[in-house]
């Protein structure tokens, strides 16, 4: 989508820098350094390519969180047509409906049920457990100089487009 008006030979260059997505490898940087323009607009050029990857990205969150409610709204039809399906089976003694198409048929299964999780057996109960670092709190520590051993702080510089 062009938001901006971008130069056609940097617009060309820049959706040239592309991701392979079975290796991850970044291609057509090398024309992108190799670009013999201002490095002022070059920047500029890039910045405004940046927001209209930016609002690209926020499209496809937005079909994607608009398809996943789609999906989720046809699952819940699916379980409530098969739970009438099975009350109407049930209460009606049918036992398999067939057709050429499609063939309905009621199948014993067995569910394990929990009633209560407190009084099972330790040896019956699985334990997730996940360690991560505390960034916030190493920071804090490190910041306020105390030593944190396994740690430290690193000045970095960072790109921000407004």
């Amino acid at each position: 989508m062009k938001l901006y008006e971008i130069p056609e030979e940097y617009r060309k260059v820049l959706e040239g820098v592309q991701v392979d997505e079975e290796t991850g490898e970044i291609l057509g940087t090398d024309a992108l350094v190799e670009f013999a323009g201002d490095l002022n607009e070059t920047i500029k050029n890039t910045g405004l390519y940046l927001f209209e990857l930016d609002s690209e990205a926020q499209q496809i969150d937005a079909q994607i969180k608009r398809l996943k409610a789609r999906k989720d709204g046809m699952k819940r039809r699916a379980d409530t047509l098969k739970n009438l399906m099975l009350d109407a089976m049930t209460s009606s003694g049918l036992k398999k409906v067939s057709d050429p198409l499609v063939t309905v048929y009621l199948r014993k299964s067995t569910a394990t049920i929990v009633d209560e999780m407190d009084i099972l057996p330790k040896d019956l109960i699985r334990v997730k457990v996940e360690t991560s670092p505390d960034l916030i709190a190493i920071g804090k520590k490190l910041k306020a100089g105390e030593v944190v051993p396994g740690a430290h702080l690193e000045e970095r510089q960072n790109v921000n487009i407004k």
